[in-house]
C-alpha cells in the first residue's frame, strides 16, 4: 500500500446456522480468523455484524444481515470478510439482491476460506453466484436427505422424539448399540398418568359437544399447566387433540403437500402404529375430523355465556336469537343490528327461557323412543372415520402425482374436487353422530339427571341441549307485552 492509498474499510459478517448451547463459540471462531486476516492484509475494521443460531436457507430474519446491507448502502463498507460464502448467503433470492446491491456500492467479498470476489466485474459476480449455488444445493440436498429420513421413520412407525416432548407422554434416554456395535442414544417414550388423564378427560367434553375455548378457561382456571408450564390456549390444545400420537398412531406430513400455504396443516396422514396409547384411535379419528372440520366455527363471545343463543329462533324472520340483557334482566332477542337480516321484533326471558328448555329436554330424555333413536344416530355409519381417511390419503397420492408432473393443475383440480365434497360429507354426518357422547353420564332418573345438570358448566349444558335439539322456535307474545309464555316455544327434536 503506498502513502497515498487509503485503507479498505472492512465489516466483518459471522453467522451459524444452529447454537443448541448458546455459547456462540462458532461465530466467535468466525470472527477471530476473519480479524486475522484483515490485520494481514491491513484492513480497518469498521463494524462485525453476527446472526448467532440463524438459517440463512429459508431467507428468514437475519437482523445484523440487515444492519450490514444498510451500512452497504450509506458507502461506510470498501469489503465484506467472511469465513465462507455459505457465511453470508445460502437463499438464491437474498444472494442475488445481495450482488445486485453491493455491485452497485463497488463491495467486494473476501471470504476467509475462499478467493476474493470483485462484484463490480461481470466475472467476479458470475464467480460469486457460481460458487454460492453450490452452497445452496449443498442445502438443499441435506434437507432432501432429511426429510426422506424423516419419512423413512414415520412409515415405520417410529414416533418423532425431537423437540418438546408431547404432552400426555414422559421421556427416557437410553443407550444401547447400533448395527455397527456403536453406542447411540435412543429416546423412550412413556405414558405421563397425570396428564393422560387430562386428555382422556377433554376427549369425552370435546366429544361431547364442549368447545374449545370452554375447556382452555376451565384448564386455566384450574391451574392445569401445558408441557411447557404455561396457560392453555385453543390453538395448543386444539393441536394437541388432533395429533394421531395420543392414541398410540403415527403420523406424517411431507412438506411438499403444503409449502407455500398459509400454515402448516392440524392433521397429517396416518403412517403407523404401537406406540403407547391413552385413547382409543376410534376417538382419536371422532376428534380429528371434529375439530378440522371447515363447517366448525367459532361461537361468539355471548353465545358461549349462555345455553341457548344462537338455537332460538325467531318465527317471525325466521334469524337466530341472540342474549342482550337490559337493565340487568337476561333476554334473548332478535336483533336489529344493520346487516344482520333479522326483524328485531321478538324478545323472551333469558332465564325462564333456559328453564322451560331444560325441563323439556330432560323430560324427553326420560322417553325410551328418543333415546333409543340417538343411540341408532350415534353407531350409524361405523366406517365414517375410515371412509374420511381414505380419501384423505387419496388426497395425498393427487398431491404427489402433481408435485412430479404426472398430471397437469387441471387435472389435479377435477380428480381433487370430488373427493373434497366427499370428506366434508362424512366429516358432517360424523360431527352429528358425535354430538350424542355429551348425553354419556347424564341420562338417567329424573332426580339423577336434576344434580347432573346443577354440576355442569353452561357450555356442557348446551352440548346436552344440542344433542337432542335441532332449534327452538320462538313465536310472538301473546298478548303483546306478555314477555313469557311457554306456549312461544316449539323444540323442534332430532
Amino acid at each position: 500500500m503506498t502513502v497515498t492509498e487509503q485503507p479498505r474499510r472492512a465489516a466483518i459478517y459471522a453467522r451459524i446456522s444452529l447454537d443448541k448451547s448458546d455459547d456462540e463459540l462458532g461465530v466467535t471462531r468466525q470472527q477471530d480468523e476473519a480479524r486475522g486476516l484483515c490485520e494481514a492484509r491491513e484492513y480497518v475494521v469498521v463494524g462485525t455484524y453476527t446472526d448467532n443460531s440463524i438459517s440463512a436457507t429459508n431467507g428468514k430474519r437475519r437482523p445484523q444481515y440487515l444492519e450490514l446491507l444498510g451500512a452497504v448502502q450509506r458507502a461506510e463498507v470498501d469489503v465484506i470478510v467472511c469465513y465462507h460464502l455459505s457465511r453470508l448467503w445460502r437463499n438464491r433470492r437474498e444472494r442475488a439482491e445481495g450482488i445486485d446491491l453491493m455491485q452497485r456500492h463497488r463491495v467486494s467479498l473476501l471470504p476467509v476460506k475462499g478467493t476474493e470476489f470483485d462484484l463490480s466485474s461481470a466475472y467476479g459476480r458470475a464467480m460469486a453466484g457460481l460458487v454460492g449455488e453450490f452452497d445452496t444445493m449443498e442445502s438443499e440436498v441435506k434437507s432432501e436427505r432429511q426429510r426422506s429420513q424423516i419419512k423413512q421413520a414415520a412409515d415405520a412407525g417410529r414416533a418423532h422424539t425431537g423437540g418438546t416432548r408431547c404432552y400426555g407422554f414422559d421421556r427416557t434416554y437410553r443407550v444401547e448399540p447400533d448395527r455397527k456395535g456403536k453406542p447411540k442414544t435412543v429416546a423412550v417414550e412413556s405414558v405421563n398418568d397425570d396428564e393422560a388423564a387430562i386428555i382422556e378427560e377433554c376427549t369425552k367434553r370435546l366429544l361431547g359437544g364442549e368447545s374449545l375455548i370452554s375447556v382452555v378457561r376451565d384448564l386455566n382456571a384450574r391451574a392445569v399447566p401445558t408441557v411447557k408450564g404455561g396457560q392453555w390456549r385453543t390453538i395448543t390444545l386444539r393441536s394437541l387433540m388432533c395429533s394421531a400420537r395420543i392414541s398410540g398412531r403415527r403420523e406424517h406430513t411431507p412438506t411438499d403437500t403444503w409449502k407455500g400455504k398459509a400454515s402448516r396443516p392440524v392433521c397429517g396422514e396416518i403412517t403407523g402404529d404401537g406406540g403407547p396409547e391413552i385413547i382409543s384411535p376410534r376417538d382419536s379419528d371422532k376428534l380429528r375430523a371434529l375439530l378440522t372440520n371447515p363447517a366448525r366455527r367459532t361461537s361468539p363471545r355471548e353465545a358461549r355465556k349462555t345455553m341457548l343463543s344462537g338455537l332460538l329462533t325467531c318465527s317471525r324472520c325466521g334469524r337466530p336469537m341472540v342474549s342482550r340483557p337490559r337493565a340487568g334482566v337476561p333476554r334473548y332477542v332478535c336483533t336489529d343490528a344493520p346487516g344482520h337480516g333479522s326483524c328485531g321484533r321478538t324478545a323472551i326471558h333469558g332465564e325462564r327461557t333456559d328453564a322451560e328448555v331444560r325441563d323439556r329436554v330432560r323430560h324427553a330424555l326420560s322417553s325410551r323412543e328418543l333415546t333409543e333413536r340417538l343411540a341408532r344416530r350415534s353407531d350409524a355409519e361405523p366406517d365414517l372415520v375410515a371412509t374420511i381417511r381414505d380419501d384423505e390419503r387419496e388426497l395425498e397420492l393427487l398431491a404427489e402425482d402433481r408435485g412430479t408432473g404426472e398430471i397437469t393443475r387441471a387435472e389435479w383440480k377435477a380428480a381433487r374436487t370430488p373427493i373434497v365434497a366427499r370428506i366434508e360429507s362424512a366429516r358432517r354426518r360424523l360431527a352429528q353422530a358425535t354430538q350424542t357422547t355429551a348425553l354419556e353420564g347424564f341420562v338417567g332418573t329424573g332426580t339423577q339427571m336434576r344434580e347432573r345438570w346443577e354440576s355442569m358448566n353452561v357450555a356442557q349444558r348446551r352440548a346436552v341441549v344440542l344433542a337432542v335439539v335441532e332449534s327452538v322456535t320462538v313465536g310472538p307474545p301473546t298478548p303483546p307485552g306478555n314477555r313469557f309464555d311457554p306456549a312461544r316455544l316449539e323444540v323442534i327434536w332430532r
